[in-house]
């Protein structure tokens, strides 16, 4: 059986809290490794910004009252994502420890 990515990554797992912040927490790790001259919440901000104004964009809502909460969404997908990825290295180092 061969993988099928639209299965997996979807455009309602997108639409999804869940799923946007788990896509800007897996770019975030890879932009960085690139980017290592920025700090990661800089990154994750603003790939939470652009991903906020795509789908900003995407339901064609253009007033003034959509961008402001796109951009209110986008401080949020990025508190979220950070905070995802600090709690999985907490977790991690639960596991490092030799005992």
């Amino acid at each position: 059986m061969a993988w099928n990515l639209n299965e997996f990554i979807s455009m309602e797992f997108l639409g999804t809290f869940s799923g946007v912040v788990a896509m800007v927490t897996l770019l975030t790790q890879v932009v960085k490794r690139f980017v290592t001259t920025v700090d990661p919440k800089w990154i994750a901000l603003i790939l939470a910004g652009m991903v906020s104004a795509v789908k900003q964009l995407g339901t064609g809502d253009f007033s003034a009252i959509g961008w402001m909460l796109a951009i209110l969404n986008a401080f949020v997908i990025a508190g979220a994502a950070i905070g995802t990825f600090e709690g999985v290295k907490g977790v991690g180092k639960l596991f490092d420890k030799e005992g």
